[in-house]
């Protein structure tokens, strides 16, 4: 039994954190000193001192066009002293607990420990890259479209984020603070595309031109609600080609659309692979029941899941209707046998046709048909998987 204490943090117990977290991680790390005030603060405890902690909040995160109850962890950390020692896998099972009371019934998190989490049933349900283009490249590849640019944050801009959100698997139904939390650790300036309406069309940020080892402009946020309003945005970057010769889109901060390099006449834009995003579901009968489905799909499937803790699987049967599914435990035959990582994967519409689950190794004892595998697939797969949020 760890003698690890993991509790919610006393203002002078996180000031101990943030310094623990500054020894360990090698930097400050400012989310964990930001959100101290929106978000739930555990620490643990050895022998009075504090040896690790980290973030925690719920919020809506879409999939299938309805927000589920997500559990986001940030800025998790270990004394250095203490890893190798399995304490982490205890102090996150704790942090847990309390975002699932709270209502999370899925987890997500950014990290560098992708083996770490896959071990613990997570799994990433998509790559994720960042793109750098020369500025000048994107004037000559997009033309500007009839669109009107304001500079500032509106809630018209915010109700366009949302809405675009909702047509992607993963992105976050924003809470009200976040907007301004994210543009003060930033130091953003956000520019609204409105068409001949007056209605929100685009949404784009970036921060200021850096010049440590090239001058580049950084884009945060490019919400585009058509193609026609992308090209503008598009253009609109290029125009800060006196000032920046690069202009580098944040990790995640395109959706995977062929927006970019389907237009560029010359390919001097540059992609870096980053770690990715991981997903775990935390209640598979909540997190099934609350998911949105495809309105047409009228039928049911029995889902085996391996139980977590080293008990006999769970199977489940999932009735769907009216893009609904209702949910319960049955003895019937299963249709399908999943990891709880394969089951991560597949809720969060990451198997984007039936060769990449099959590859995964969904139906790997031959038991279904290639058809079979590719209606199971696209179940979760008519939304694309995109979170371009970061914390």
């Amino acid at each position: 039994m760890s003698d690890l204490l993991i509790k919610e943090a006393s203002d002078g117990e996180w000031d101990d954190f943030l310094a623990l977290a500054r020894r360990g991680y090698g930097y400050d790390v400012e989310d964990a000193a930001l959100l101290r005030d929106v978000a739930d603060r555990r620490v643990a405890i050895r022998s009075g001192e504090v040896v690790g902690g980290g973030l925690g909040m719920v919020v809506g995160q879409f999939f299938g066009g309805r927000p589920v109850p997500s559990a986001l962890l940030a800025a998790g950390c270990l004394a250095p002293e203490l890893r190798g020692r399995r304490l982490a896998v205890q102090a996150l099972a704790e942090r847990l607990k309390v975002l699932y009371a709270a209502g999370a019934v899925v987890a997500c998190a950014w990290t560098r420990s992708n083996e770490y989490g896959r071990a613990l049933g997570w799994e990433a349900p998509t790559t994720v890259h960042s793109w750098t283009v020369w500025t000048d490249d994107l004037r000559r590849a997009f033309p500007r479209h009839d669109h009107r640019v304001t500079h500032g944050r509106t809630d018209e801009g915010e109700e366009l984020i949302n809405a675009v959100a909702r047509r992607w698997n993963g992105s976050f139904q924003r809470p009200a603070w976040w907007s301004d939390w994210k543009t003060r650790r930033f130091s953003l300036d956000t520019y609204e595309f409105r068409g001949g309406g007056g209605d929100v069309q685009g949404v784009l940020s970036v921060a200021g031109v850096t010049r440590a080892e090239r001058t580049e402009l950084r884009v945060h946020d490019f919400i585009a609600e058509n193609p026609s309003v992308a090209s503008t945005m598009f253009e609109f970057l290029s125009r800060h080609n006196s000032r920046a010769d690069w202009v580098a889109f944040r990790r995640a901060a395109l959706p995977p659309a062929p927006l970019l390099l389907h237009n560029l006449s010359r390919f001097r834009a540059r992609a870096e692979a980053h770690n990715p995003w991981m997903f775990r579901v935390l209640d598979v009968r909540a997190a099934l029941g609350l998911r949105g489905w495809p309105e047409h799909v009228d039928t049911a499937l029995a889902l085996e899941v391996e139980d977590f803790g080293g008990a006999p699987p769970v199977t489940y049967l999932l009735e769907f209707a009216n893009g609904r599914a209702e949910v319960s435990t049955t003895r019937r035959p299963a249709d399908f046998a999943l990891t709880w990582r394969q089951l991560s994967c597949w809720y969060a519409g990451g198997y984007r046709s039936a060769e990449s689950a099959l590859l995964d190794g969904i139906a790997s004892d031959g038991s279904r048909s290639r058809e079979a595998v590719a209606e199971f697939v696209a179940l979760t797969s008519a939304q694309e998987v995109w979170l371009a949020d970061q914390f």
